[in-house]
């Protein structure tokens, strides 16, 4: 599940004028520091900073248990009969398939991630479960073959956002789809992780990392799904939100940040002038919650569209 990514930031879109910025500010979300030329980042070097990003967190993925939460939530809407083929795009540690490997044993499932990292925690849990029913690979669902058809159920858990063009992919997976088929993917919703990501980035400003925009920030209103899917050529979808909210401590918040996308971010302090911020960011916390208990919200949004 590429809720892979969620805190990742979108390096898409980079101004060639740089005058009074950073240089490499665009590589800040993405863990990357030394480059100091003027630059342009392809879709390639986006995806490759993507996976390493996600390679170095991957041991650390699953402590978010939000996306085992939502792994479930996604599965039941997709109101499936457990039987065919399945394909879990972007499946990051395979939340989503080793459930839905659990659920429908008789179901042959295939999950694509681009990184390594995240593929090798998610064959390591579907051993230790027994599960003989799935296969991971490390795969760009952008350039599925045309023969990668005749999927009965595809999901894409937090993924979707974090194609350069998503539009595009959308159609492809979608055409994957067997006639009757169903596709599942999730988005957060506008509220997501407020007001302590919000918190975060602020107080980065003054140690000159002012990150993009990130990419969890598209796809997050009914109406932003409903106009991906008619840019996509697709007229019905049904959207379903569900509340995921539970109180973590300011620990647990620490080590979600670097357990994600936000991890790239905190490479850029180093190791100086990390204590301070995290001192700093501690500080900000408690004010907030002075009791060291927050609530975390992870409300999403769960697109549904059927052949």
């Amino acid at each position: 599940m590429r809720h892979s990514a969620f805190f990742e930031m979108d390096v898409s879109k980079q101004e060639d004028d740089t005058e009074g910025k950073s240089p490499d500010r665009g590589l800040r979300g993405c863990g990357t520091s030394e480059n100091k030329e003027r630059f342009s980042v392809t879709d390639l070097e986006k995806k490759e900073r993507i996976q390493a990003i996600f390679n170095d967190v991957a041991k650390r993925y699953d402590g978010n248990r939000f996306f085992s939460i939502s792994a479930e939530h996604l599965l039941d809407c997709a109101n499936f009969e457990g039987e065919g083929r399945m394909l879990d795009v972007c499946t990051g540690t395979g939340s989503v398939a080793l459930y839905a490997a659990q659920r429908w044993p008789d179901l042959n499932i295939k999950g694509l991630d681009l990184s390594e990292g995240m593929l090798s925690q998610a064959r390591k849990k579907a051993r230790n479960l027994g599960l003989k029913n799935i296969d991971f690979v490390r795969q760009d669902a952008e350039t599925l073959t045309e023969d990668a058809a005749g999927f009965a159920l595809i999901t894409c858990a937090y993924g979707l956002f974090f194609f350069p063009d998503i539009e595009g992919t959308f159609r492809k997976i979608v055409g994957r789809l067997k006639p009757g088929g169903v596709f599942v993917f999730s988005s957060f919703t506008k509220t997501a992780f407020s007001p302590y990501n919000d918190l975060f980035l602020e107080q980065l400003k003054p140690y000159g990392i002012e990150p993009p925009k990130p990419v969890i920030t598209r796809l997050q209103s009914p109406e932003e799904i409903r106009d991906l899917c008619h840019a996509a050529g697709v007229d019905d979808v049904d959207i379903v939100c569900r509340k995921i909210r539970y109180a973590i401590t300011l620990h647990d918040w620490w080590a979600l940040i670097c357990s994600a996308g936000y991890k790239g971010l905190l490479d850029e302090l180093g190791p100086e002038r990390l204590p301070a911020f995290k001192t700093a960011h501690f500080e900000a916390l408690e004010k907030i919650a002075p009791k060291g208990t927050l609530l975390l919200i992870a409300d999403s949004l769960y697109g549904i569209v059927r052949q």
